[in-house]
């Protein structure tokens, strides 16, 4: 059996059953503004919200790496970093002066 793809049309009537009609006259006017499909909008918010979850996920990451983190192990490892020139190609302009913050 072929599953049927749901088009705007079915999203449409779904969403009428559920809120009611007035929403689904929203939606409609809302995607005739945009000049953009109904499927498009959806999307674009569902990559929208994949994002945000992606930056939230990484946020308590890091937030959970620092916690374990401590003045000695940052010492220690600075202590690795070599003390030399960089290469041109890494090199602050010239002119360059740092902002105070």
């Amino acid at each position: 059996m072929l599953l049927k793809r749901a088009t705007a049309d079915d999203f449409l009537a779904k969403c009428s059953l559920v809120r009611g009609n007035r929403y689904a006259v929203r939606r409609v006017n809302f995607v005739e503004r945009e000049k953009t499909p109904l499927e498009q909008i959806i999307s674009l918010a569902r990559f929208a919200v994949t994002h945000a979850v992606g930056v939230w996920i990484n946020e308590s990451f890091i937030a959970m790496r620092a916690k374990r983190a401590t003045k000695e192990k940052f010492v220690e490892a600075l202590k690795q970093v070599p003390d030399s020139e960089p290469p041109e190609y890494d090199r602050l302009p010239a002119g360059y002066v740092r902002q105070s913050q």
